[in-house]
């Protein structure tokens, strides 16, 4: 017999899938929000396909973009007049006129400057100290990415729980960044990624913590040439922790609290197909655990989608803003393989001139067992509303 708990899920899945309809909006109607669209247009495509510049500075005024880059050399700076010269209502790019590429019988831009593999352009600066962006992009929809984020979780059913504040504080710091060998490419990076994650029990007079996880993990990634492939590779520490109150009030007696703590290897593989839509998927292994007798392994796979910039988004927020839509699947061996699932989906808003920040507000689904160490045995349901901020 089919569960309540698959139709709620099923229903969570077509909520989620339908905000990704956008409501039909009156067309632009001046220069100055023309000039907003084709910003966030522009940032959008230096974004997925020239991850590799860096202190990226983009002003559009009366159709004229001006862009100025780190490792913008002369065979990037041509690709990128072509690209964005395609674009409806670009009139010039760095003051080349955008007419001779829209002349009848023209090649494609993107062929036509392309290097011969079909790589892009790798940056003349070979090797960077704390560079500013990441080469593995944020997991949108797992709930323990580090980044900072507040949130309000109602649980569904739970025994003790029904208003949660959910908050995490943490981000991924880039250290040393360099080209990979000739005959790879790419770039490859290490990092340091840290975070930590606490619920809190909003029904309670005091507000009481009720679980602190603590999370750190150096890290390996890289990006090919292209883009549209990047990797991850982390060894991450963490060990959770009652809050005070749940001790002090005895909620959890002593002799039935669980010491979480594990350190674990995990391998994280992501491909952006097309523009807009990346999957990924990757592998966890505990190398040690308390308790003990925890099964060691489980898989992680995903998929995000970006609407990219859309007149009328950039006509109602800004020319950054998209709308952002992330579900991530986490099997754990110690659950009999059944699926974690947590759906993510709202709008998103970014600035050319801070392309590595994000702000996003975000519609929440999540079923399974319990992201929260000490709770890592029960299952919850919660629907919820949350403000993420990546760096």
């Amino acid at each position: 017999m089919i569960s309540r708990k698959f139709f709620r899920t099923l229903l969570a899945a077509g909520m989620f899938a339908a905000s990704a309809v956008p409501a039909v909006a009156a067309p632009v109607a001046n220069d100055e929000t023309k000039d907003l669209f084709i910003k966030g247009y522009a940032f959008a495509v230096l974004e997925r396909e020239f991850t590799l510049l860096t202190d990226v500075k983009l002003t559009v005024s009366n159709g004229e973009i001006t862009i100025t880059a780190s490792g913008l050399d002369r065979e990037t700076k041509s690709r990128l007049i072509a690209i964005f010269c395609l674009r409806k209502g670009v009139k010039k790019v760095n003051r080349t006129d955008c007419t001779e590429f829209r002349q009848p019988g023209a090649m494609d831009a993107r062929k036509a400057t392309a290097p011969a593999d079909g790589a892009l352009p790798v940056p003349t600066t070979k090797k960077e100290f704390f560079p500013k962006n990441d080469l593995f992009a944020p997991l949108i929809a797992d709930p323990r990415w580090p980044h900072f984020s507040a949130g309000l979780q109602n649980y569904s059913g739970h025994k003790t729980l029904s208003s949660v504040g959910a908050v995490s504080f943490g981000e991924t710091f880039s250290l040393y960044r360099r080209n990979a060998f000739q005959s790879v490419g790419g770039r490859w990076e290490l990092g340091l990624q840290a975070a930590v994650f606490g619920i809190f029990d909003l029904d309670a007079d005091s507000k009481d913590l009720i679980n602190a996880d603590y999370w750190v993990a150096p890290a390996l990634s890289y990006r090919n040439k292209e883009g549209d492939f990047s990797l991850l590779a982390r060894l991450l520490h963490q060990s959770s922790h009652l809050g005070d109150e749940q001790l002090t009030n005895r909620k959890i007696p002593l002799d039935k609290r669980i010491n979480l703590s594990y350190e674990a290897a995990q391998v994280l593989f992501s491909f952006r197909k097309e523009e807009d839509i990346r999957v990924y998927a990757g592998a966890q292994f505990l190398l040690h655990k308390e308790p003990s007798d925890l099964e060691p392994w489980s898989i992680q796979y995903g998929v995000q989608w970006s609407s990219g910039p859309r007149p009328w988004l950039s006509k109602i927020f800004s020319p950054g803003a998209s709308v952002v839509l992330g579900a991530d699947f986490k099997n754990l061996e110690e659950a009999d393989w059944d699926a974690n699932v947590s759906l993510r989906g709202g709008l998103q808003f970014k600035d050319a001139n801070f392309p590595s920040m994000k702000f996003q507000i975000m519609f929440e689904y999540f079923t399974g067992k319990s992201p929260n160490g000490q709770f890592f045995r029960e299952t919850i349901e919660y629907f919820g509303l949350g403000l993420h901020l990546y760096f």
